[in-house]
């Protein structure tokens, strides 16, 4: 019988004295480490909120408060927010029927690419 694993492909990198890193190098030596933290915490660890994020509001509030906490996502992501944050509801009432409106506050991992620049 064979078991799905889905483990990541990566390579240690290796460095020898003398040896002159470049960006590469150092970026591929961070991948690395990145992909076995991920990889512990999906096989180790569930999914979900392990600390904080608790959201606040009140019915008919137009924006709820949501705690700083830490998160892993399915993937094994480790998902921080440091600050409290205050966010808007979005302005529906009620659905075509009449009914009232659910809705999902999510949090999402951004990839490396999709962060602003530092200066």
């Amino acid at each position: 019988m064979t078991i799905a694993t889905n483990l990541p492909l990566v390579e240690r990198p290796r460095f020898f004295d003398g040896e002159r890193l470049t960006a590469d190098d150092l970026l591929d030596s961070q991948t690395y480490e990145r992909e076995l933290r991920w990889l512990h915490n999906r096989c180790l660890h569930r999914w979900g909120i392990a600390l904080g994020l608790a959201v606040t509001g009140a019915r008919g509030d137009k924006t709820v408060a949501v705690g700083a906490g830490y998160a892993l996502d399915c993937r094994g992501r480790d998902l921080i927010v440091a600050d409290a944050l205050t966010l808007q509801v979005p302005p529906v009432a009620a659905d075509e029927n009449g009914d009232p409106v659910r809705y999902l506050l999510t949090v999402s991992f951004e990839e490396d690419d999709q962060l602003p620049a530092e200066t």
